[in-house]
């Protein structure tokens, strides 16, 4: 339930920072260390999909660089793209 939590402040946190018209660098995934745990599929964001190694990837293109999915992910496989 903490995680639910957790992630409605995320949430309401860059909703705030995406109307303000921040630009962010999109997020990509470290397949060495997502686990497959499918949390940040949870965030519902359109940019992230299943490898069909059951690991998180997040499309650069569709990503707006908000830390969401970062913020959820308990591996630390998501990081801002350099």
């Amino acid at each position: 339930m903490d995680d639910l939590k957790d992630m409605d402040k995320a949430i309401s946190r860059i909703e705030v920072a995406l109307k303000k018209g921040e630009k962010r660098n999109p997020r990509q995934v470290d397949p060495e260390t997502c686990t497959g745990c499918n949390m940040c599929l949870q965030t519902g964001c359109p940019a992230i999909s299943l490898t069909p190694e059951g690991k998180a990837r997040i499309d650069a293109v569709v990503c707006n660089g908000c830390p969401i999915c970062q913020q959820v992910c308990k591996a630390g496989a998501i990081h801002e793209a350099t």
